[in-house]
């Protein structure tokens, strides 16, 4: 067996070097690998197009098929003259760039439909610019949770339909009671459920999974991490450029234009004044920052 020639272990990640019989060799061990659990097989350069018993799924950007083997998958980026070319490392599932309309707003309003989504969510109350808080404490549980299920495919936890995927951006909803849209000047009576957003295939029993084993393995209480499905539907949004304080300009262009439309804002107990932090502002002057604002709208009633 090559895996015990190698003292290959469930989990490892292997590359092949060298002259010939490369392909030949990577085949050979994600048979073998293919009996402990699933076996990703890609390349970085090309290979010959491979058997269609060589393969359970052969995967292509925006084609899959189906072949005869089980637990071997197969990535690349195309096939050309029977070869199967190296996907690159920008093709990792990355939420920013498959769904620009959601992260991506132009620098002036517009409106859109949101639809639902599973965040994993902490919930709470103050400044979140207090060292140490609650806030800040919340934000270590997410980024604890979310890279454990990142790394889960080198445990020996299987996430079903799992593929790579880019970290999503911090977001948070924000309110205060009895105030309409944000009193930036009374931070500590910020309410707030503090998410990241989670790709489809992560279900609620993966979740919890990663909730226990991040708890371990992080040495942090992760408990009050919740799987949060949430359906924002019709809102307004654009892209703040500058500090959090200076989010008030943006937000009355923003109310601006649905008057001029025929909207209003439509705050709630369940439809809130909503964040999408797209800077590190740890590595980034605050007039660089960048931050969806959204906020849910509907039409006046003109009777």
């Amino acid at each position: 067996m090559l895996t015990k020639v190698f003292d290959i272990k469930k989990g490892d990640i292997i590359t092949i070097t060298g002259a010939g019989g490369k392909t030949s060799l990577m085949f050979s061990l994600a048979r073998e690998l293919s009996t402990l659990g699933r076996v990703l097989v890609t390349t970085t350069t090309k290979i010959f197009t491979p058997k269609i018993d060589e393969y359970e799924e052969l995967i292509l950007p925006n084609h899959k098929t189906k072949g005869l083997a089980k637990n071997i998958f197969i990535y690349g980026e195309k096939i050309e003259n029977n070869k199967l070319h190296s996907l690159s490392y920008d093709k990792i599932f990355d939420l920013k760039k498959e769904y620009k309309e959601y992260y991506r707003p132009k620098n002036k309003p517009e409106i859109i439909n949101i639809p639902s989504f599973n965040y994993i969510a902490v919930r709470g109350k103050g400044n979140p610019n207090e060292e140490d808080g609650s806030y800040q404490q919340a934000i270590q549980v997410l980024y604890a949770v979310v890279y454990t299920l990142k790394m889960s495919y080198k445990t020996d936890y299987q996430i079903k339909g799992f593929y790579q995927f880019v970290v999503p951006p911090l977001e948070g909803f924000w309110w205060q009671e009895n105030v309409e849209n944000v009193d930036y000047l009374h931070k500590e009576n910020f309410n707030w459920i503090s998410v990241i957003r989670l790709p489809d295939f992560i279900t609620k029993k993966d979740f919890d999974w990663a909730v226990k084993r991040a708890t371990i393995k992080k040495k942090i209480d992760c408990s009050k991490a919740e799987f949060f499905t949430f359906e924002e539907g019709l809102c307004v949004q654009m892209m703040h450029q500058g500090s959090f304080d200076d989010e008030i300009n943006t937000v009355e262009i923003m109310n601006q234009f649905l008057q001029e439309k025929g909207y209003r804002n439509d705050f709630n107990k369940s439809r809130l004044h909503h964040e999408i932090y797209l800077s590190d502002a740890r590595k980034n002057a605050p007039e660089k920052w960048k931050t969806v604002i959204r906020h849910p709208i509907c039409k006046i009633d003109k009777k």
